[in-house]
């Protein structure tokens, strides 16, 4: 019920969104004046639709798809937190570094599914977990992200005084 509920919420943002600009776009086509005014207004018109359905989805805090080069940059995230659905995504909570946390899906394999299924192990343990974003098209880096844990260093002891 809660997908549902959601779905419909963002449907009619979506669609109410919509609405509001076909009235502006429609407006600007039926005023008298230049024809390529009436041009860009449907270009604007077209282009802001997609546009409102992403800012909608991603401001309602659903997963952010993976593209390489795209929606993370190259590096390593901490991972605050994941999920698999197999064959479906790898969920990941990064913690961004300028911001707040954000979701994001990575696509299924079999070995992505794997190496977080053991950094998730590794973490339970006291392992930091994190992904490895890969660089450019020509950098060196794994294909895929690649999800590790990696132990903190052990505090010094303590000097007896």
């Amino acid at each position: 019920m809660t997908w549902f509920a959601s779905s419909w919420t963002v449907g009619i943002s979506w669609l109410s969104l919509v609405l509001c600009l076909g009235v502006i776009t429609s407006l600007a086509i039926w005023a008298r004046g230049l024809s390529k005014a009436r041009g860009w207004a449907v270009l604007a018109f077209v282009i802001a639709c997609p546009l409102a359905a992403f800012s909608l989805a991603s401001a309602l805090g659903y997963p952010m798809p993976y593209v390489k080069g795209v929606t993370l940059p190259p590096g390593k995230h901490k991972v605050l937190g994941g999920k698999i659905v197999e064959g479906v995504a790898l969920y990941a909570l990064l913690d961004m570094e300028d911001g707040p946390p954000r979701l994001f899906s990575f696509p299924y394999t079999t070995d992505g599914a794997n190496s977080m299924q053991q950094a998730m192990d590794e973490a339970v343990e006291g392992a930091e977990m994190t992904v490895e974003i890969p660089g450019g098209d020509g950098e060196e880096g794994p294909p895929q992200p690649e999800f590790d844990a990696n132990f903190p260093e052990p505090m010094p002891d303590k000097e007896a005084g």
